[in-house]
C-alpha cells in the first residue's frame, strides 16, 4: 500500500516538473534577438518598432518612448502572441 502511494506521489511531482518546464521553454532563434531593437513587418505591411522581450507564449516590442494610438491611449508596446507568428513577414534588427 505504502508503495502505491509513494509511487502516485512521485508520478504527479513529475508531472508538475515537466509541465512547468515545458511552459517556461522558449523559441530558440528569438532568443538570440532577445533584447536588441527591430522592426516587425506583418502580412498587411503594418511596422512595428521596438525592443524585443521575448515570453513563452509570444513576444513584446516595447517602444522607447510611449505614443498615442488613434484612440488617443498611450501605449508603450506591441504585443504578438505565437498564435500570430503566422503573420510575420519579416522581423528586422537594427544596428544600436
Amino acid at each position: 500500500m505504502l508503495n502505491a502511494f509513494a509511487l502516485t506521489i512521485i508520478f504527479v511531482v513529475v508531472t508538475v516538473v515537466a509541465a512547468f518546464v515545458r511552459g517556461r521553454r522558449k523559441d530558440k532563434c528569438l532568443k538570440d534577438f532577445s533584447g536588441s531593437l527591430l522592426t516587425l513587418q506583418d502580412t498587411a505591411d503594418k511596422l512595428i518598432w521596438g525592443r524585443l522581450r521575448e515570453e513563452n507564449t509570444g513576444i513584446e516590442l516595447v517602444y522607447r518612448t510611449p505614443h498615442k494610438d488613434n484612440q488617443g491611449h498611450d501605449e508603450t508596446s506591441y504585443i504578438l502572441y505565437k498564435q500570430e507568428y503566422p503573420t510575420l513577414k519579416a522581423l528586422i534588427r537594427s544596428r544600436e
